[in-house]
């Protein structure tokens, strides 16, 4: 497959951008390489924005920057010839762009979504099993880690940011996989890294008082949770 380029990949967007290969993409300044695309987004507690100077000092060739307000959406700025394109509410089409950066790769699979306080990694786990018995290559995503149901490899969260989402999904279907059972935490949901994910089914396991220091009150967290079903349309893929 081609590599991904920025011209292609912000006219999703409707943004002109200039014509840029790019080797890879992160939201980490100290994984930044040479070639790659820096995303700089604002999260809950830290802002990425202030990491842009040190990711065009190890070299990427473009940055993606949250835009402060509709105003400066599509605006491109020069930093020591670097394009930097602000875009209005990265963090929601973050999924999307990552999406198209790796090729789709949801596309190629059956994949089911499970949410809920307690049950998930169970749900997951049994899920992929049952759809390897039927004849599937079955992968999982979450809590215990990512991968393949025979080299589960560990994760450092739940559900991982939307670009470390669509990747292991890329290296999935790289690696033969078929189906994949997904945990989808409410962080996630509410940050919307897996918002471009065409889940073919979506499971709810239960809730339970959890999670409250970051949603605030129960009903916050139950609409979190809601998300996975009010924000996709389950079962609309045909395989």
């Amino acid at each position: 497959m081609a590599d991904p380029n920025l011209s292609d990949l912000l006219g999703a967007l409707g943004i002109q951008a200039p014509s840029l290969t790019l080797k890879d993409m992160t939201l980490d300044s100290r994984k930044a390489a040479s070639g790659d695309l820096f995303v700089a987004i604002k999260g809950h507690e830290t802002d990425g924005r202030r990491y842009i100077p040190q990711a065009i000092a190890q070299g990427v060739c473009a940055v993606l920057a949250e835009a402060e307000g509709i105003a400066t959406h599509g605006e491109i700025r020069e930093s020591h010839g670097i394009p930097v394109i602000y875009i209005e509410n990265l963090n929601c089409q973050l999924s999307k762009l990552a999406g198209i950066f790796y090729h789709q790769p949801a596309d190629k699979l059956k994949l089911i979504g499970v949410t809920g306080t307690n049950g998930k990694t169970t749900t997951t786990q049994l899920l992929a099993q049952w759809a390897q018995g039927l004849g599937e290559v079955s992968a999982v995503m979450g809590t215990v880690g990512n991968g393949l149901l025979d080299h589960i490899v560990p994760a450092m969260n739940t559900t991982g940011s939307a670009v470390d989402i669509q990747l292991e999904l890329q290296q999935l279907v790289n690696q033969g996989a078929t189906f994949t059972a997904m945990e989808v935490s409410s962080h996630g949901l509410v940050q919307g890294r897996v918002s471009a994910l065409p889940f073919v089914a979506s499971v709810f396991t239960n809730l339970s008082r959890d999670h409250l220091d970051y949603h605030g009150d129960m009903a916050n967290y139950e609409q979190a949770k809601w998300l996975l079903f009010s924000t996709h349309h389950s079962g609309e893929k045909n395989h």
